[in-house]
């Protein structure tokens, strides 16, 4: 069963100081643009399920995706860290009393939505990218000099028909 957004907030959450409970900068930016609901329209195209047993919330799944590719961590690697770490489970919105994903459970999920919902996410993020002018789209010229080969070229062989004249029932033209 597909669900889009995590719990809510626990008992040792809101007891945590509030130095605690603030992100880094980084972070703080990155939640805030994976926030847009546009990134989990994909997946409620696709993957629309209401009966089965309730998957990893998809928002936190980005945001682990995030921490893994930005960090370059293995899977095992990855919930190890989010696990010992506050800062990257009020980023990943895993509640301190809840259990990190398995890595393999992970594994399988990335195996199930596939590189089509990737390449979505990938479209996604640019058109926001370009709405707030983070990027601009430029045309990008390339000059490009081409070498001939360094060795001379070898003649053409005299079994080649074209190199000793025509043949016959071969034109000119």
């Amino acid at each position: 069963m597909l669900r889009l957004k995590g719990g809510q907030v626990t008992v040792w959450d809101a007891a945590l100081p509030p130095s605690l409970r603030e992100l880094p900068e980084e972070l703080a930016e990155v939640d805030q643009w994976l926030d847009d609901d546009r990134f989990l329209r994909p997946y409620l195209q696709r993957f629309n399920q209401r009966i089965g047993r309730p998957t990893v919330p998809v928002d936190t799944f980005h945001r682990l995706m995030y921490l893994r590719f930005r960090h370059q961590l293995s899977y095992e690697m990855l919930v190890r860290e989010v696990r010992d770490s506050i800062t990257w489970r009020q980023f990943c919105r895993i509640p301190l009393d809840a259990p990190v994903p398995h890595s393999t459970t992970l594994v399988k999920l990335v195996r199930k939505y596939g590189p089509e919902i990737l390449d979505q996410l990938n479209e996604t993020l640019i058109q926001k990218s370009r709405e707030k002018k983070v990027i601009r789209g430029r045309k990008l010229r390339v000059y490009a000099t081409v070498w001939g080969p360094t060795s001379p070229i070898p003649p053409m062989p005299a079994c080649w028909p074209m190199a000793s004249g025509p043949s016959p029932g071969w034109s000119n033209g």
